[in-house]
């Protein structure tokens, strides 16, 4: 989720990564990236590997960043959390408290959304979703903080608390 809200709050900031490097926010474009870009960015992108399951939403945070670094081509390997398939031994081996996202990349496993977006914004082609000064990157993480430590729950449990209460009407009404 916190990426989630970075990736908003950050895609208002255009920063060209084609700029040369020595001012706050520039980046050097790398030799990978040139590459992404001379040769078509879904076909370096198809050694991405991500782990986790379509209704997380940190999994469907990391899709985002994809989606706005426009890379289609990559491979999402399915996590079924009511089998508990992200608790069995194989996942515990890629992410030892059973969690997703997980990312593979170029030799590289990446565990937590936040620190996988980061990556993802640096690596690939195309504007960052990061701000460009240190004032307004302070400003996303702390609005990031916030709603993750504080906003996400309360959330999470209003959608559940919300849900639980139209059942519990339709059941007294005689809903099937």
């Amino acid at each position: 989720m916190a990426s989630a809200i970075g990736c908003c709050v950050g895609a208002c900031y255009e920063t060209s990564r084609f700029r040369t490097a020595g001012l706050p926010g520039q980046f050097n474009l790398s030799l990978r990236a040139r590459l992404y870009d001379a040769l078509g960015r879904d076909t370096l992108m198809s050694d991405i590997v991500l782990w986790g399951f379509d209704a997380s939403t940190y999994v469907r945070t990391v899709k985002m960043v994809l989606a706005e670094k426009g890379v289609t081509q990559y491979k999402q390997v399915q996590l079924n959390v009511l089998k508990g398939e992200p608790k069995m031994p194989e996942h515990l081996e890629r992410h030892p408290f059973g969690k997703v996202p997980v990312l593979d990349h170029d030799g590289m496993r990446i565990l937590e959304t936040t620190a996988i977006a980061r990556y993802l914004n640096d690596v690939l082609p195309g504007k960052s979703l990061v701000p460009p000064t240190p004032q307004d990157r302070a400003r996303m993480d702390m609005i990031i903080g916030m709603i993750d430590s504080y906003g996400y729950g309360a959330l999470l449990g209003g959608v559940v608390a919300y849900h639980r209460r139209r059942k519990e009407r339709r059941n007294a009404e005689g809903w099937p």
